[in-house]
């Protein structure tokens, strides 16, 4: 890859723990993974939010919108940009817990989108502490200090999204389900 001058592989946000830790040991290029914030439901390039508004003639900003699930608790963020109409998750994944599985990642991410400044900076203050202790090998004691400062931040909602959770369904599994549900 490195010839066609690909660098450095930023990992899919929706990949298990275990094939990270796959890439991770066998990739020879820096990897970056992300470990708090919001994630990508779906996207697309059409603009779906502008093409709804017009057509019930309505008078909708571009968002960010709450779309809850029906007959769930599941809410995401839906926006449009110049790229199209995006949906992410509302609930953020934390990946704290995690950080001693991530040790050879190049580079660690704290999406931001949807945080104010304030609590950016202090997940971002928090990642570092902890990353500053796996290094000191000092992490399981540091985590008893951060774990419920970050929780706190997030409103005591931490969770691994798809990275210990295997929500990532092939299309027809889900059609079943539904019908099982149904009949």
């Amino acid at each position: 890859l490195h010839e066609i001058g690909i660098d450095s592989a930023f990992l899919a946000r929706e990949i298990s723990k275990e094939d990270i830790m796959q890439i991770l040991e066998n990739s020879a290029m820096p990897v970056m993974i992300q470990v708090q914030g919001v994630q990508y439901m779906g996207q697309s390039r059409r603009p779906l939010i502008a093409n709804f508004n017009a057509s019930i003639e309505g008078n909708l900003s571009k968002g960010p919108y709450v779309l809850k699930v029906k007959d769930s608790a599941i809410e995401a963020y839906i926006y449009e940009d110049r790229y199209g109409c995006h949906v992410q998750t509302k609930e953020e994944i934390c990946a704290l817990e995690l950080l001693s599985s991530f040790k050879k990642a190049e580079w660690l991410f704290v999406e931001t989108k949807f945080m104010d400044e304030y609590r950016a900076l202090e997940m971002a203050n928090l990642y570092h502490d902890a990353i500053t202790a796996l290094n000191n090998d000092t992490f399981l004691k540091a985590i008893h200090e951060i774990r419920p400062l970050m929780a706190r931040l997030m409103n005591g909602k931490m969770n691994t999204g798809f990275m210990e959770d295997g929500t990532v369904y092939r299309l027809e599994d889900v059609r079943e389900k539904d019908n099982e549900k149904r009949n």
